[in-house]
């Protein structure tokens, strides 16, 4: 066949990409330093002009996330569960009322 480059993603590799196959794999993963603790690099591949079979490869490290406290909105967590057990409340009584319900005879 013709095929001239295949790329994949979603599978850490230590410099953000690796070459496989003969170059004609190449995987790619643009997340640096995954979840905090694999020290990886990351890349893109960067296609330009008829250079389908040799991307540029931009390499990045990971920087330093701030240091923010999680949000909680307690409030409208509270809303939700409250709308939640209302609505759970409103099914079940409709379905007490279609049991006791009798069929109209005629």
């Amino acid at each position: 066949n013709k095929l001239k480059l295949l790329v994949r993603s979603h599978e850490v590799r230590d410099e953000g990409y690796s070459w496989e196959h003969g170059r004609r794999l190449i995987t790619v993963f643009s997340a640096p330093n995954y979840c905090g603790m694999m020290r990886n690099q990351g890349a893109i591949l960067r296609f330009q002009g008829q250079k389908i079979s040799s991307p540029d490869i931009v390499q990045f490290s990971a920087v330093e996330a701030p240091k923010v406290a999680p949000y909680f909105d307690i409030k409208n967590i509270m809303r939700v569960i409250s709308a939640q057990q209302q609505r759970n409340q409103q099914l079940e009584q409709m379905e007490q009322q279609q049991q006791n319900s009798q069929p109209i005879k005629y």
